[in-house]
């Protein structure tokens, strides 16, 4: 499996504590470091000496972290590449559902259920597309965890957490794509497009992936001033970066569509932070 990390020290270690206890023997660990400066590499090093690290400089961003590690995994000879970001947990028995499911299903990535740390709702059941809004959504995101999604079922693009791919599927796809979109949208690209190439997408709930959602990038509910939220549309960090939001949609949205589904995903990102970003800030004058 292959983790990114970039100074988030004590979330990536709850994370590796939770993949070696559940991950077995058999499986690789790849921990990659893309220039942390928080001592995340003494640390790997000093309470899991088994974990193989690859340093970076800082410049890898997500994408560019994951397939320094996909192709080191690979040619280390993994024959799966299990997807986690550094601030997620793996259920004792994950790996082995997600297994366990592609072995049965050859032709197929496997996704899992995530949760969120904090509530304990879920924050994915596997992606589906709705045009022209709201484009993607991830089935259940802030529903409770009540049964309603512990159906097996075939999904429309995975997010970058506990998904795993078989290594010639990775290899065919051409990794992640790390120059278009460095930091987000690269996790249900890569999904996307293996559904054009024939490929099935699988969510697998058994397997069960904790996220917390308290160390996100640059969001609505950090910015507090209007300069700090149009860093949102420059900043790699933001989920709402302009260029790699307008190079996703380009490629995946129906043409007819993407005005529209641009238009809508601004409005509302404006609305958002008028809501949660000045609002707060307005309310903290008071």
């Amino acid at each position: 499996m292959v983790i990114p990390t970039h100074n988030r020290r004590a979330p990536l270690l709850r994370c590796l504590h939770s993949v070696l206890r559940g991950a077995g023997a058999a499986s690789a660990v790849y921990v990659v470091d893309d220039g942390c400066q928080d001592g995340t590499a003494d640390a790997v090093r000093t309470e899991y000496p088994a974990v193989d690290l690859i340093v970076g400089d800082g410049s890898l961003w997500w994408s560019g972290a994951m397939n320094l590690g996909a192709r080191t995994a690979i040619r280390d000879g993994a024959k799966w590449i299990l997807v986690l970001n550094d601030d997620t947990e793996l259920a004792p028995d994950a790996v082995t559902h997600l297994i366990r499911r592609s072995e049965a299903n050859p032709d197929a990535i496997v996704g899992s259920k995530v949760l969120t740390r904090q509530t304990g709702t879920i924050w994915s059941a596997g992606g589906v597309e709705r045009w022209p809004w709201p484009g993607l959504i991830m089935r259940g995101y802030g529903e409770p965890d009540c049964g309603q999604y512990d159906a097996p079922a075939e999904v429309t693009w995975l997010p970058g957490m506990g998904t795993l791919i078989r290594a010639e599927h990775m290899q065919e796809l051409g990794y992640y794509d790390a120059v278009h979109l460095p930091q987000y949208y690269a996790d249900a690209d890569l999904t996307l497009r293996a559904r054009n190439l024939g490929l099935r997408v699988l969510y697998e709930p058994a397997s069960r992936v904790i996220n917390d959602t308290s160390t996100t990038g640059l969001s609505v509910r950090t910015t507090r001033t209007l300069l700090s939220f149009l860093r949102t549309f420059t900043e790699r960090r933001s989920q709402r970066h302009l260029p790699s939001t307008l190079r996703f949609y380009a490629r995946h949205c129906p043409l007819p569509w993407l005005p529209v589904t641009i238009s809508w995903l601004y409005a509302r990102h404006l609305a958002a932070w008028l809501r949660h970003g000045r609002g707060a800030h307005q309310a903290g004058q008071g």
